[in-house]
């Protein structure tokens, strides 16, 4: 590429300036990211131009070319460690994480973080935002600088719905999951040790399976083109507490309404399904306690600290689902957080 920017013009600075706060705030140097080309080309350019071309090169690495629009999967990407550094000695700048977010996103949705009105794209019953891509510890500092104190997620929400809607189509109670559902922090704990994994890839997992994955060393199991550890895939199979799971959850999805249960595409529908109805009850229930909120699938960030047992209350009367929900302190949490 024999393009050379003119960093003479303000109009290049500002654009390698954007790109570069972009790419600090989403990539890694040694852990890869699936990004798609629309959210990258809004910081970097149009896609087609020279500087958009440069700016990609220098800043990213792909290292994942494969991608479909359809199937809701993007290329991966990391950051170039060479091009960043010769960005930052050309702008004059060195730049955090968390003031690379700040400097992304606080301006550009300044209205909506003052209103709370954000703006989704739906898309398979499900609302996306750009500001969802944000990496947790950095977006928890974003919400509450914004004035969102508290941040709250239901509890084991795939499980709980799934299991409950199948319960309501003549599905016989299986104990083990509703132990599952009751005590998941308990057995995560266990199955990382019997697994020899963590108790976060151990809750991954079971997730997985509750909607549908097909568990084996191929790349027909989303678990192991996640994971590509034929070892860990081998651990699960011959594991028996996961073993008598499995038979659980495959009479909990004979019982669901699924016209073709090898699909996984629609048992991940049926529960996307689910999930919306509950989200858009807790919804009405921030609207009506005039609380400012940002939603993020199956959980929120809002602005006052929520009357748990209302709401609650609330979901089941308007939607049948008995949930639970864990809560987060976004001002104790950055107040005692002294590199804030």
């Amino acid at each position: 590429m024999n393009y050379t920017p003119n960093f003479n013009d303000a109009r290049v600075v500002a654009r390698a300036s954007k790109a570069y706060a972009y790419a600090i705030a989403h990539f890694d140097y040694d852990i890869e990211s699936m990004h798609s080309i629309e959210a990258i080309t809004k910081r970097f350019g149009q896609a087609q131009t020279p500087i958009c071309k440069w700016l990609m090169k220098t800043l990213l690495i792909c290292t994942d070319q494969h991608f479909s629009e359809a199937a809701g999967v993007s290329k991966k990407y990391v950051l170039n460690k060479v091009g960043v550094e010769q960005i930052q000695s050309i702008l004059g700048i060195t730049i955090s994480r968390q003031a690379a977010v700040e400097e992304t996103y606080i301006e550009e949705y300044k209205e909506d973080f003052q209103t709370g009105d954000f703006t989704y794209k739906e898309s398979s019953d499900r609302f996306f935002h750009p500001l969802q891509n944000i990496k947790k510890e950095y977006k928890y500092v974003l919400f509450y600088k914004q004035g969102y104190n508290h941040d709250y997620d239901i509890n084991c929400c795939a499980p709980t719905l799934l299991y409950q809607e199948a319960l309501k189509n003549s599905l016989k109670p299986q104990p083990i999951l509703q132990y599952y559902i009751d005590n998941r922090s308990q057995i995560r704990e266990t199955l990382a040790l019997e697994l020899q994994t963590t108790p976060e890839v151990v809750k991954k997992i079971i997730t997985a399976l509750f909607q549908g994955a097909r568990l084996g060393a191929n790349d027909y199991s989303s678990i192991y083109r996640e994971y590509n550890n034929t070892a860990l895939i081998h651990r699960i199979q011959q594991n028996e507490y996961i073993t008598q799971m499995r038979e659980s959850i495959a009479k909990m999805w004979k019982a669901l309404p699924v016209t073709d249960r090898r699909s996984g595409k629609l048992k991940n529908k049926l529960y996307r399904q689910l999930e919306s109805q509950v989200l858009k009850a807790i919804v009405q229930f921030l609207r009506k306690t005039h609380n400012k909120h940002f939603t993020e699938h199956d959980g929120w960030k809002c602005v006052f600290e929520i009357d748990e047992y209302q709401l609650i209350k609330y979901v089941r009367e308007h939607t049948g689902y008995v949930i639970s929900v864990s809560h987060v302190s976004l001002r104790e949490m950055c107040e005692n957080d002294t590199s804030i």
